[in-house]
């Protein structure tokens, strides 16, 4: 939530409503990565390094 609120403050962008807050800021996808994660270390790497691609860290 954090992150998509610094996406679109970074569009000079406010948003009062959070119901559509990650699909205006393009991270709709962060949704796939967190019901993906399990107590697994493999699992954890996986996820981490989905949410990197999609906030564009990688």
């Amino acid at each position: 939530m954090q992150s998509a609120h610094a996406v679109l403050a970074a569009r000079g962008e406010w948003v009062t409503n959070e119901k559509r807050l990650l699909a205006r800021a393009g991270l709709r996808g962060v949704d796939a990565s967190v019901a993906g994660l399990r107590p697994d270390p493999e699992a954890l790497k996986r996820g981490i390094g989905q949410a990197e691609e999609l906030f564009g860290l990688r």
